[in-house]
């Protein structure tokens, strides 16, 4: 091993250095190193250096910032998956409830809001159990596009009960659909941080 990594190590060690507080070793100094990983740089803030577990190795990158690290650790893969089927299910039940043919509209438009919110709610107790609220309110945003979009794909067309064939509903409905998100985002926020208070009894338990 090099003069440089010995250094380094004992430099690491003296870093590390904390106390014991266990009832065989009380206020006894207890000396580990780190395991290999990716650790700030002690030479440079804004980047990370590799530990291999001994010293310090000439890989580094940039050190991601919190943010970022925030957007990386959602579950973006569960997620997609309870987006698709709450999409899926508003766009089903409101092409039925926007078709002409349609007797009693109004039942297939509460049954596709409903259904909407019982997945997101559903959807909040799976994904949000070890998540902070902020995640709650990024699901809850997601949700809110995505079924907005759900209606302005089922109510645009010329041909759905809610288009005037004598208005661009493309145009019209597509400039409204910011409003309609913010709409319902307050309803996801709601569901979502429901379905997230719900998961505490079990992260008591665990």
């Amino acid at each position: 091993m090099s003069r440089r990594c010995q250094g380094l190590i004992e430099i690491r060690r003296r870093s590390v250095v904390s106390l014991d507080h266990s009832r065989n070793e009380a206020d006894t100094p207890h000396v580990s190193i780190p395991p290999p990983g990716w650790y700030p740089d002690p030479s440079n803030i804004t980047q990370r250096r590799w530990w291999d577990g001994y010293c310090w190795t000439t890989a580094t990158h940039p050190r991601p910032s919190p943010g970022g690290e925030f957007v990386r650790s959602l579950p973006w893969t569960p997620w997609l998956v309870w987006l698709t089927a709450i999409g899926g299910a508003a766009v089903g039940l409101l092409t039925k409830a926007e078709s002409r043919a349609t007797h009693a509209p109004e039942n297939w438009y509460l049954a596709a809001f409903c259904i909407a919110a019982g997945l997101t709610l559903v959807a909040s107790v799976v994904t949000l159990r070890d998540r902070r609220w902020p995640a709650a309110l990024v699901f809850a945003a997601l949700v809110a596009i995505v079924v907005a979009l759900a209606i302005f794909v089922t109510t645009a067309p010329a041909t759905s009960r809610s288009c005037d064939a004598q208005y661009d509903c493309d145009t019209g409905f597509g400039l409204g659909l910011p409003f309609v998100a913010a709409f319902l985002f307050i309803p996801a926020v709601g569901l979502s941080l429901l379905g997230k208070a719900l998961t505490a009894p079990f992260r008591r338990r665990a």
